[in-house]
């Protein structure tokens, strides 16, 4: 968990909530995955509408 989260945004928690596991899996996304994501979230998307997001990137047999 991000330190400090009551500082953060609801939006920016979102975003290390669905990111940093799969970073620290190994994964690094484009830039076109990283502003796909945020667009999402800046819409008011929820954990629950992308939490397979990261899934469906990492299991890319070129990745």
């Amino acid at each position: 968990m991000i330190r400090a989260g009551h500082r953060q945004s609801p939006r920016a928690l979102l975003g290390w909530r669905l990111g940093l596991p799969a970073l620290l899996d190994g994964f690094l996304p484009t830039t076109a995955e990283a502003q796909a994501l945020r667009a999402r979230i800046n819409t008011g998307a929820t954990y629950d509408d992308l939490a397979g997001l990261y899934a469906d990137f990492t299991n890319f047999p070129n990745r």
